[in-house]
């Protein structure tokens, strides 16, 4: 029998439907290596303003969990999402969460429920960051050492993406970083370099230096409040960063009738992140702390903590660690 300190969670990780290195079937694997000597409670797809890999990841861990004891089962049925937000003219990411309920028949009745936040919200977020990644396009076409005899279409970038493009309120495709530079080393035979395109390098255009659609937090949380179990403060301490610690109360004081929790313990926080992020969980009265890595792939780790959170009702609740 596993004990308290074998056990782990992990409700925040990325796939290939956003702008990750792996498809939902190998976080699956990756998750089945992990629990062969720690256990996994729960596990939750998360990526970026997209519900596209959700039933393919639950597939997956359905077929897992059918090969193993009742004991080492992975939670299915946990849907999630991180949402990117605008605060202050900034982003401010929010995962949102359908937990399994009691004695539900099915539960993709309740995801189609959660998937009104879809047309409701993901895909107009997703025409802003259309506009974002077209002109970090526009930027690499101008200035990407591996395009200097070389021209890189919108169409082919599109056409990169495969199966992962981003749905758009239009019903047109978008596309991410990932798959521009991957578009780009396709066109030109060389290593793929996505570094660039990530923060700090020289084709990432954050919120200060491109104009671009955004959903204010005011607009954005009632919605996911209606058809959301939980509504998370996602890694706090980006947060904190920008606006300091008194910035990041009175950001959950003002929006605290529709946030229900924290990510608390987040791959970048210190143990003294942790330790205010608790208190403020106590402060606002929140019932759900929750942990997650951030998985990307690019040599991160998934199930980095230690399933000591406050987990909601419909989960198993495991004592805290001493």
């Amino acid at each position: 029998m596993l004990n308290q300190k074998d056990e782990t969670i992990d409700l925040h990780f990325h796939s290939l439907y956003s702008d990750a290195e792996d498809s939902p079937e190998q976080i699956v694997e990756s998750l089945s290596q992990i629990n062969k000597n720690k256990h996994i409670a729960a596990a939750a797809l998360t990526d970026h303003n997209s519900l596209k890999g959700q039933v393919e990841f639950q597939i997956a861990l359905k077929n897992y969990n059918k090969t193993q004891p009742l004991e080492k089962h992975i939670q299915e049925g946990i849907f999630g999402v991180e949402v990117t937000l605008e605060y202050s003219g900034l982003p401010v990411h929010i995962l949102a969460y359908s937990f399994p309920e009691s004695n539900e028949s099915s539960p993709l009745n309740r995801f189609s429920y959660f998937s009104h936040i879809d047309i409701l919200l993901l895909r107009k977020i997703n025409d802003g960051q259309r506009e974002r990644y077209h002109q970090e396009l526009v930027l690499a076409r101008e200035q990407h050492p591996d395009l200097e005899k070389e021209l890189i279409s919108t169409q082919e970038v599109i056409e990169e993406s495969g199966e992962y493009y981003y749905e758009c309120s239009d019903g047109k495709k978008g596309f991410n970083h990932t798959h521009i530079a991957s578009a780009i080393a396709k066109k030109t035979g060389q290593p793929r370099k996505t570094e660039m395109f990530e923060r700090g390098g020289p084709f990432y255009l954050g919120p200060n230096d491109a104009q671009f659609k955004k959903i204010p937090m005011g607009e954005g949380l009632p919605i996911l409040k209606q058809f959301s179990s939980e509504v998370i403060l996602a890694h706090p301490k980006r947060i904190e960063n920008i606006f300091t610690r008194p910035g990041v109360e009175r950001l959950i004081r003002q929006f605290a009738v529709y946030i229900t929790g924290i990510e608390v313990y987040a791959s970048i926080h210190s143990q003294d992140d942790i330790n205010y992020y608790n208190y403020l969980t106590d402060k606002f009265n929140f019932k759900t702390a929750t942990a997650g890595s951030d998985y990307h792939g690019n040599g991160k780790k998934l199930c980095c903590f230690q399933n000591h959170t406050f987990l909601p009702n419909t989960l198993p609740c495991p004592k805290k660690l001493t």
